[in-house]
């Protein structure tokens, strides 16, 4: 089954830039190397808001990759973060073709 974290986030204005790049150059190719990873969306939601959706083939994909990826986080996003909420759970109804 399809398993999904969502992470509804804010940032400083001033910094969204930086943060967009950062995620693309850099955290993408992350993911990528992560086994049962399956896709990445990044939506702007106002001036300095988003949701970033992070598609997994599985609950235990998602678990294996979670301590890179929080270590990862935890020292170059974190910063950028004036607020997150970031819960995951099974996909349910989806429009998406999962492997």
């Amino acid at each position: 089954m399809a398993y999904a974290s969502v992470n509804v986030f804010a940032v400083r204005e001033e910094d969204w830039e930086s943060f967009v790049s950062l995620q693309g150059n850099v955290f993408v190719p992350l993911l990528r190397r992560q086994p049962g990873f399956e896709g990445f969306e990044l939506v702007r939601t106002g001036p300095a808001t988003g949701v970033a959706t992070l598609w997994w083939a599985s609950e235990q994909a998602r678990a294996a990759a979670t301590p890179a990826l929080h270590e990862w986080v935890s020292v170059h996003l974190d910063p950028y973060f004036v607020s997150l909420d970031n819960p995951s759970g099974p996909v349910v109804v989806s429009t998406r073709e999962f492997s």
